[in-house]
C-alpha cells in the first residue's frame, strides 16, 4: 500500500465524518430534551433556541471546510492537513456524550 493510497484514505474518512456531522447539525433541531429540572422539552422552537444558544457555533466551526477556502494558497497536502484540526472541536460533542 503506497502513501498516496493511505493519505486518500484518510481523505474519505474525513469527508465522511464531516457529513455525518452535518447530519447530526439537523437533527439537533428535533432531538427532545431534558433539563436540570426534569422537564422535558418537546416544542421544536424551544428545542431549536436551545441548540442555537449552546453547541451549533461549535458544530458549525468543526464542519467549515477550511482547506476548500484555501487549497489556491497552500498546496501541500500536510499544510492543508493541519488546518484540518477544526475537527477537534467536534470532540465537545463526544465528551459531553460520554460525561452522561
Amino acid at each position: 500500500m503506497s502513501f498516496n493510497s493511505i493519505w486518500d484514505s484518510l481523505w474519505g474518512a474525513a469527508y465522511a465524518c464531516d457529513g455525518i456531522m452535518m447530519v447530526n447539525i439537523i437533527l439537533e433541531f428535533f432531538v427532545v430534551f431534558v433539563d436540570d429540572r426534569g422537564i422535558t422539552y418537546t416544542k421544536r422552537e424551544i428545542i431549536a433556541r436551545k441548540y442555537l444558544h449552546r453547541l451549533f457555533f461549535a458544530d458549525v466551526l468543526a464542519v467549515l471546510p477550511y482547506d476548500y477556502f484555501l487549497i489556491g494558497v497552500l498546496t501541500p497536502k500536510s499544510t492543508i492537513a493541519i488546518l484540518r484540526l477544526n475537527r477537534l472541536i467536534g470532540l465537545i460533542r463526544v465528551l459531553k456524550f460520554l460525561s452522561k
